[in-house]
């Protein structure tokens, strides 16, 4: 089993096919999001045309309708590597889309092509459909070439659960994200003026980042802090996920009468990001079902204090000074409460 360095994946890619020209990437790469868009950071060694060692690899993201591209030349016989990320389906919509994916896929495996799974988590985030995502993953999984994933220590799990030989998978790190370093007063401010949100300087702020879904439990997290110190402040930022709004206004149910708990619904653009991560004291968050995390990758990258479950990738990193982890509803408890401030402070 290959370990993970910066090179690891070329050298994954022409193990597969030697001197690939083309490595087609599903979904489609974020390019106006370099800072934060995980497969942009990812790939970026590839995407750099300076960078002479993979100039020669051409990277073509692929949307849903464009599937036919790398079957079609895998036809021609051209020499391309196919690497997937994600694989769920979680309504009549992504039904009728996956029938397409499996297709294109079946055939290209049938043409002899070279498949590459990133596998993010064991199970889809929103729960539906289990039994048939489970399958659908098991057949990715035999079917892929090579499986990667973020950390050593979830490779045992994986190849138990889809039934695959340890052999497949390579680990290669998750990409980490570009920063930009504020004064703490200065991103205060900045969350004031855009989003008039105002927190005095030396009341702690804990995070709960990104879309707004049942699956991270923010109505624990919210339990807890209707019951600490209002020099504590919960904020909540991000877009409801699609399915979630029902959800969301049971969040905004639970917090109407705290002063300190507050929820923005909105798309955070990425110039914006850096006034959150450089206002938080904590990054919390809640989801138990993680093999790796954006956000918490994100939080690290900031130097920010994280409170997080002691699951999947994340529980490598239990020594790192900033990272403080859980096993269950009871140890986040404990853990808020005492990184909380007392009114007497």
């Amino acid at each position: 089993m290959s370990t993970d360095t910066t090179e690891n994946l070329l050298k994954q890619y022409t193990q597969l096919r030697p001197e690939p020209s083309t490595l087609y990437v599903v979904p489609l790469i974020r390019h106006s999001q370099p800072d934060t868009d995980y497969l942009y950071n990812l790939y970026r060694p590839f995407l750099d045309p300076q960078n002479d060692k993979t100039s020669t690899l051409r990277v073509q993201s692929l949307s849903v309708f464009s599937h036919g591209k790398f079957v079609w030349d895998q036809l021609l016989g051209r020499p391309v590597v196919l690497h997937y990320h994600w694989l769920e389906c979680q309504d009549l919509k992504g039904a009728a889309g996956m029938i397409w994916k499996l297709s294109c896929l079946f055939i290209y495996k049938l043409l002899g092509g070279k498949l590459v799974w990133t596998i993010h988590n064991k199970h889809p985030h929103r729960g539906k459909w289990l039994a048939l995502n489970y399958r659908i993953r098991r057949w990715m999984a035999r079917k892929a070439d090579k499986l990667h994933v973020h950390c050593e220590s979830v490779v045992s799990m994986l190849g138990d659960f889809f039934k695959v030989p340890e052999q497949k998978f390579f680990v290669r790190s998750h990409p980490s994200f570009k920063t930009h370093k504020m004064d703490r007063d200065q991103a205060l401010m900045a969350l004031d003026h855009t989003y008039a949100l105002t927190f005095r300087p030396e009341e702690r702020l804990f995070l709960v980042f990104g879309n707004i879904a049942r699956y991270k439990r923010i109505e624990e997290i919210i339990s807890i802090f209707n019951d600490v110190p209002e020099l504590n402040h919960l904020l909540i930022a991000g877009r409801v996920k699609k399915g979630n709004r029902r959800y969301y206004r049971s969040l905004q149910q639970m917090a109407k009468d705290r002063e300190n708990i507050h929820l923005l619904d909105q798309y955070i653009p990425e110039k914006n990001i850096p006034y959150f991560f450089n206002s938080v004291d904590y990054l919390v968050y809640n989801h138990r079902n993680v093999i790796a995390s954006g956000v918490v990758e994100l939080a690290k990258n900031y130097q920010c204090n994280i409170i997080a479950p002691r699951e999947g990738c994340i529980k490598e990193e239990e020594d790192a000074g900033h990272l403080q982890l859980f096993d269950s509803s009871e140890e986040l408890e404990k853990i808020i409460r005492s990184t909380s401030l007392n009114n007497e402070q």
